[in-house]
């Protein structure tokens, strides 16, 4: 589907319809997918299906709807369209959240049954190499539950980059994964972020999604007249490097047979850098991937730095719309925060973009 409506139909590769009732994983995928997930949905006064809260997970609770429940069959219009995430809400309570953050990559809900019972499992959701690291066994189609190899970890990592992460695809991928054995609401662990990591461990991966979000049609055009202008773009962004990469080459960043060595690094890569390795790179890179906060507005002090002192000497505009774009929005000559973005973004930014829409600026 492209839209919020909660419509419509799971097909495999040969086209042919599937549900939860198909696969003993894909309900139980479902399952994590719809409780692990702070959005929702609603349908405006014209009818139309929106997203409220994040795209991403308004998304995961539309795909829910698609795979249905297994044993369970629902009357058109029931729960106001929404039957299959109101039946998972009725059989669970969350018990803690365990919130997103950037250096594990994930987010989870602890939940327990709707009988008030105080221990519950743990649902997690992530980016998919930093979940499957952390995951020791892998769930079966059929439910079974195997061992999780080192050998097979890095299959499914390689296939999801090389399959759906990068190509024509550019898929957002999200890994699902639960704790099988149980968690006390009343273990110390759960108030402490540093520790969420820890409790994330041990998983049993459940499976992969992947969300299609392609760039606006006129941003190729803006980044063209750009480079017309004399104008250098930089692509900052959380995604995972693949990913990253193939959008890159769908804007026009990259052209599309040119190499991205010397000039696509990760946050990682990045941080391990000499402040000299960090001014050559920010020269000649177009590409940062899985950035971190303080990444990004390291970036844009590096760009500013006068060129009497080895730097660009550049003029740096940044665009953002998070809480973790405000360090480097703060820091540029010029930030450009979305309208839709956190107030956080919006404070630290000189100007508020009402439309959204990158070409606005151009």
């Amino acid at each position: 589907g492209i839209t919020y409506a909660p419509t419509g139909a799971i097909r495999d590769r040969k086209g042919s319809s599937v549900s939860a009732k198909d696969f003993a994983s894909l309900n139980e995928l479902c399952k994590v997918a719809s409780l692990c997930n702070e959005s929702g949905l609603s349908r405006n006064a014209q009818g139309i299906w929106e997203r409220v809260g994040e795209s991403t997970e308004s998304a995961l609770k539309v795909l829910c709807e698609k795979i249905g429940v297994a044993g369970q069959t629902f009357p058109p219009g029931a729960n106001g369209g929404l039957p299959v995430n109101a039946w998972h809400a009725s059989k669970s309570r969350k018990l803690a959240t365990l919130e997103f953050n950037r250096q594990r990559k994930s987010m989870s809900v602890l939940v327990g049954g709707a009988d008030g019972d105080s221990k519950g499992s743990l649902l997690v959701k992530g980016a998919t190499e930093m979940v499957l690291k952390r995951c020791s066994k892998v769930r079966s189609a059929d439910g079974s539950t195997h061992n999780l190899t080192p050998e097979w970890r890095k299959r499914i990592i390689n296939h999801v980059e090389e399959n759906y992460a990068s190509g024509r695809m550019a898929l957002r991928c999200l890994a699902h994964a639960v704790l099988d054995r149980k968690i006390g609401s009343d273990d110390r662990r759960l108030q402490d972020p540093k520790q969420f990591e820890d409790l994330e461990s041990d998983l049993t991966f459940i499976g992969v999604t992947g969300i299609l979000d392609p760039p606006r049609v006129e941003v190729r055009p803006a980044i063209e007249k750009c480079k017309k202008a004399g104008i250098r773009i930089l692509v900052i962004t959380g995604d995972n490097p693949k990913t990253a990469e193939t959008i890159c080459r769908m804007i026009g960043i990259f052209d599309e047979d040119e190499s991205t060595e010397g000039k696509s690094f990760t946050g990682r890569e990045f941080a391990a850098m000499t402040h000299e390795e960090k001014l050559k790179a920010v020269f000649h890179a177009k590409l940062f991937s899985r950035t971190e906060p303080m990444h990004k507005k390291d970036i844009v002090q590096l760009l500013q730095l006068p060129k009497d002192q080895g730097g660009p000497g550049e003029t740096a505009a940044m665009t953002g719309d998070g809480v973790n774009d405000a360090p480097a929005l703060k820091a540029a000559d010029i930030g450009v925060a979305m309208g839709t973005g956190t107030s956080v973004a919006q404070g630290a930014a000189k100007m508020v973009l009402a439309d959204d829409n990158f070409t606005t600026i151009v």
